[in-house]
């Protein structure tokens, strides 16, 4: 969207189905940037701002959808 504003979709390259991977609230802008699939692919680690004004170094589960902070 911006610079400040960015969301993570997966994209399945057979079927060309997007699948949003990443929480977008109404009236809340949050940046996640620089992702990376962990090495079992179940999850991504990502740098984002959500929940803080500042950004920091996350692992997204793909699966649940939670956020854990690592820095």
């Amino acid at each position: 969207v911006s610079v400040n504003e960015a969301y993570l979709w997966i994209v399945d390259a057979g079927s060309g189905v997007k699948t949003l991977v990443t929480h977008k609230r109404a009236g809340e802008k949050v940046l996640y940037a620089e992702a990376a699939f962990s090495g079992d692919g179940k999850g991504l680690y990502v740098v984002t701002d959500e929940g803080s004004e500042f950004r920091q170094l996350a692992y997204l589960d793909l699966g649940s959808s939670k956020l854990n902070y690592l820095s």
